[in-house]
């Protein structure tokens, strides 16, 4: 069997930082999504040491950016396994 492949969004700290962790730990390819680049690549590389953490951009907000993401990981294993919606939108 493949390698499990997930997705996190808004995972570079708090609630997503930690599933990101505890997926990596279990031995799955883990996408650390996040809008904000600096910050999702330190978090990622903080989480190395966890397993295969991989940063990518990306804003929920943005249909653009959810595409771009998923296409590359499509592009990357041709298969996502696990889909945690942790970032928010908030709207006025």
């Amino acid at each position: 069997m493949d390698q499990r492949v997930a997705l996190v969004s808004g995972a570079n700290k708090s609630i997503g930082f930690e599933v990101v962790r505890g997926l990596a730990k279990l031995g799955m390819i883990v996408y650390l999504g996040s809008r904000d680049e600096a910050n999702g690549a330190r978090a990622a590389a903080e989480l190395k040491a966890d397993g295969d953490v991989r940063f990518i951009q990306l804003d929920v907000s943005n249909e653009n950016s959810m595409v771009q993401a998923i296409s590359h990981i499509e592009r990357e294993h041709a298969q996502l396994d696990v889909l945690v919606n942790n970032a928010g939108i908030v709207q006025w």
